[in-house]
């Protein structure tokens, strides 16, 4: 009660990002968003030794890497990050998720549009 949301982290079930890059395999789950009466959504990202294209259209997003290696590449610069790493996308960049293993991540985003 109280507009506290609890959710256990083991009972997230993934579903697949679209992320327009047919070889790409990514999934995600969104666990808090409008639906909770919240301003900031957040979720988790799986990313399998895949790259693939986004726009980060209309919202700004941190990412904490819980496991893996995750890269996003912006400009024509690279950034990696390990298990313990913090990332800051701002809104509109266009940047390249990747990893070259299994990144899981937590991620926050806020809708600056």
């Amino acid at each position: 009660g109280g507009g506290v949301k609890l959710v256990r982290g083991k009972s997230v079930a993934m579903e697949v990002l679209d992320t327009g890059t047919p070889d790409a395999k990514a999934c995600f789950r969104e666990v808090v968003g409008n639906d909770d009466g919240a301003h900031v959504g957040a979720g988790f990202l799986e990313i399998d030794a895949s790259r693939f294209e986004w726009v980060m259209e209309g919202y700004e997003e941190i990412d904490y890497v819980i496991e893996g290696t995750l890269t996003i590449s912006i400009n024509e610069k690279t950034f990696t990050a390990k298990a313990g790493d913090v990332f800051f996308v701002p809104a509109g960049a266009k940047v390249v998720w990747g990893s070259p293993d299994n990144a899981k991540v937590f991620f926050a985003t806020y809708v600056t549009e």
